[in-house]
């Protein structure tokens, strides 16, 4: 028998009544968070097939179906006596949550038939198997009458166990709507759109090892499948960077068929790889990726958020001395090979004499860093030791002073080109082969550089890539706040 979690200190959680009723599920045609979907199963097709697609932008392929789990009446049928879908992870990909982030998990049109047994409805797998795993999973326990989310962020049961759960016995026959979200500081569990029950969690739950997949209908502890789940399920959707449901009363669920695309209000924002600002309270270090790639960002040093800065907003990030920096977790997303891009900043440099790299993710030698040198704006591509692209703006820029810098490039005629405040202020043509890598994205540093580090503070951080985002001829600089979606 398969022990139950133990649950440390600063555990919460919150029960609601059950008279409340949610609105019918409506259908949607426009999702503006389908870009966040990180994976999105519908189980439809002819009887006794195996096959299943990710309707998500990620695609995960190798979706493999084992024991007999298969299609039947558009749902995947699980006999609870061997039966799963395992979803292999992909390069760079998440199924879980990022610091200080967002996270929704849905389950649609969920039927479980028998009722006395602990089920895994989907979550990790390899728990407590791997050293250092973390992970989180939603659970059907009929043993105690019980659904909950469990989400571990210490891994192999060190500290709490965060659980959000409510007394539950499914009847028979019948399908529900199973809904999980995080918004960064409580854990909400939802049963066909009405508030079940909450956990206050600030931590995240991430997973580094790409042996961790995600599972569908059963987990495996300590290298052993079990917990399998005895019913159907129609629909998943994980969504990673926004909680699709914050209410503690009721929402609108989604009907099925679930939409694939969707109209965003930043025309671009598909193409983001970092929106990056000044937020929280005065010399905290926690920051977080607003953008579509929702990228894990670790604080290096002493940079913090400094409510006494002021670079078009406040808290602003202060990066003020050569140890200071933010990191941002490679990608493929990362990648500029063939495509347009644009990343911007407003800064305000305290240094006018030295290198002070904004973004960078050269190594000793290959990709590229953005920043000022001698007090002009400068971009450099490199190939080996060798820069392949170098453009030098013609503007001084006064130290003390906030600018909106921006380098542009598009594919079309290979051509770089920097903007400050919005003005055109150099261009060059990029001139050889480049080769990427995997470096890091550094924010205030360049990997390549031991003392190349910003001076001064950032804020409005924004990389775009896919879209030249501006005219190259000039713009007005953007307004803040960024649009988000």
């Amino acid at each position: 028998m398969i022990p139950l979690m133990m649950i440390g200190t600063g555990l919460s959680r919150r029960r609601t009544s059950t008279s409340l009723t949610a609105p019918s599920p409506v259908v949607v045609t426009d999702d503006p968070y389908a870009y966040n979907n990180s994976l999105m199963m519908t189980f439809s097709g002819s009887n006794g097939s195996t096959s299943f697609t990710d309707a998500s932008r990620w695609a995960h392929g190798s979706i493999t179906a084992n024991g007999n789990a298969q299609i039947q009446s558009n749902k995947l049928e699980l006999d609870g006596t061997g039966d799963f879908v395992l979803v292999p992870r992909n390069t760079g990909d998440s199924f879980d949550f990022t610091p200080t982030s967002e996270f929704t998990c849905e389950v649609f049109g969920l039927e479980i038939d028998s009722t006395s047994t602990r089920q895994f409805i989907c979550g990790f797998d390899n728990h407590q198997s791997i050293n250092g795993a973390r992970d989180w999973r939603l659970i059907y326990d009929g043993t105690t009458g019980e659904l909950m989310v469990e989400v571990v962020p210490s891994g192999l049961n060190a500290g709490t166990v965060y659980q959000a759960k409510v007394s539950w016995t499914p009847a028979a026959a019948t399908a529900y709507d199973i809904a999980w979200s995080w918004d960064g500081a409580n854990i909400r569990l939802y049963v066909d759109g009405v508030f079940k029950a909450k956990v206050a969690n600030t931590l995240r739950s991430s997973v580094p090892s790409t042996v961790q997949n995600f599972r569908i209908g059963s987990q495996r502890y300590l290298g052993t499948d079990n917990e399998f789940l005895d019913g159907r399920i129609a629909a998943i959707r994980l969504t990673r960077g926004k909680a699709r449901m914050t209410s503690e009363t009721v929402y609108t669920r989604h009907a099925l068929p679930l939409a694939t695309s969707g109209t965003t209000s930043d025309p671009y924002f598909q193409y983001t790889r970092l929106v990056l600002y000044g937020e929280g309270a005065d010399g905290n270090q926690s920051f977080r990726d607003h953008s579509a790639s929702d990228r894990p960002l670790t604080a290096q040093g002493a940079v913090e958020n400094d409510t006494g800065v002021d670079v078009n907003g406040t808290p602003s990030i202060k990066l003020g001395s050569n140890a200071d920096y933010i990191r941002g977790d490679y990608d493929p997303s990362l990648l500029l090979a063939g495509l347009d891009f644009c990343m911007e900043a407003f800064v305000k440099c305290t240094d006018s004499a030295n290198w002070n790299i904004l973004l960078g993710r050269r190594n000793t030698s290959n990709n590229f860093y953005f920043g000022i040198n001698a007090g002009k704006f400068r971009w450099d591509f490199f190939n080996g030791s060798s820069a392949v692209g170098t453009v030098t703006g013609a503007t001084t820029l006064s130290t003390n002073t906030v600018y909106h810098l921006c380098a542009i490039r598009t594919i079309s005629d290979n051509k770089l080109y920097l903007f400050v405040d919005g003005a055109l202020d150099g261009s060059a043509i990029y001139s050889g082969a480049r080769t990427e890598n995997s470096e890091h994205l550094g924010i205030g540093h360049d990997w390549g550089g031991s003392t190349r580090y910003f001076r001064g503070a950032a804020n409005w951080a924004r990389i775009t890539i896919g879209h030249s985002r501006y005219s190259t001829s000039g713009f007005t600089p953007p307004s803040v706040p960024y649009l988000l979606a």
